[in-house]
């Protein structure tokens, strides 16, 4: 796995992602609209009020309690003081989860951002990386590689839950999304890989050594608890560990609109599970991935 490299030892100058105030918690401004179809990735601030982020602190509470039946922790040092920690699929057994899914602003936000008519909910993440979590960098990747499913209209909304400087962020390679080759899966792991991992598909570029050239922007924000930035399946996106004296935290919601079908590859996904009944080439809308809008 490539590391990330820290800000301070880049050729390259760290460009910014457009950033939009709501002026209605429901609705994406068009101008919103047009940087997402152009650059693949944009952030809305203070997208959630502070009840929706005590929920989702209090679900997260819930499922250390129970222990994540998906979840991975990963410490790719042994001497870190700190571990990244996440897990996937947790709003159907955490009741707040399923709330925010369905009636925070969520649904409506995003529905506007893709145009779509119908709103299907494909899954949730829960990424932690703790105080002293310095060498566990999320390599670079676009999720695509990990679903399977086809279409454009596939969105990770990532909410901040914690204060993020732009040298911790999610890094994101401007305008990659309009890209039509998938390329291969890479574990966050180090030590584990993907069952029948395609491996037809060419490996991700090192995008830092693309940018040292100039032939690609990186971008990045900075968030406050309650931002969140909202990218394509295609758009290619890293970040590096955390430094900092405290947690890192955000929790992710995945969405697909109107033109998303099941594509029924050979490869473990992400999430693991495949829905109930799906047919290549059909809607994904079933128990495991609802429609909500």
């Amino acid at each position: 796995m490539r590391a990330i490299r820290s800000l301070e030892n880049v050729g390259w100058r760290l460009g910014e992602v457009e950033s939009f105030e709501l002026r209605a918690k429901t609705e994406c401004p068009q101008e919103a609209i047009e940087a997402y179809k152009r650059d693949g990735v944009v952030c809305f601030r203070q997208a959630f009020d502070g009840y929706w982020l005590d929920e989702i602190e209090k679900g997260i509470e819930d499922v250390y309690a129970m222990g994540g039946a998906n979840a991975d922790v990963i410490q790719a040092d042994p001497n870190d003081p700190g571990f990244f920690y996440n897990d996937t699929v947790m709003w159907p057994r955490v009741a707040r989860f399923k709330d925010f899914i369905y009636n925070s602003n969520a649904p409506d936000l995003y529905r506007s951002l893709l145009e779509t008519e119908s709103l299907t909910f494909y899954y949730d993440f829960l990424i932690v990386k703790n105080a002293g979590c310095n060498t566990s960098a999320t390599p670079w990747h676009h999720d695509i590689a990990y679903y399977p499913l086809n279409g454009t209209q596939i969105a990770n909304c990532w909410t901040a839950l914690d204060s993020i400087p732009v040298d911790t962020a999610v890094r994101f390679v401007r305008g990659s999304h309009h890209g039509k080759e998938t390329k291969r899966a890479t574990h966050f792991n180090p030590d584990k890989e993907y069952q029948n991992l395609m491996m037809e598909r060419p490996i991700t570029p090192d995008f830092d050594s693309m940018a040292e050239r100039g032939e690609c922007e990186i971008v990045a924000c900075s968030m406050e608890p309650g931002d969140t930035v909202v990218f394509n399946c295609r758009t290619f996106h890293s970040a590096p560990g955390n430094h900092l004296p405290s947690r890192r935290a955000a929790f992710s919601t995945n969405w697909v609109g109107d033109d998303v079908t099941y594509n029924d590859i050979p490869q473990e996904t992400d999430p693991k599970t495949r829905g109930e009944d799906l047919i290549h080439g059909a809607a994904i809308e079933c128990a495991t991935f609802p429609r909500v809008r």
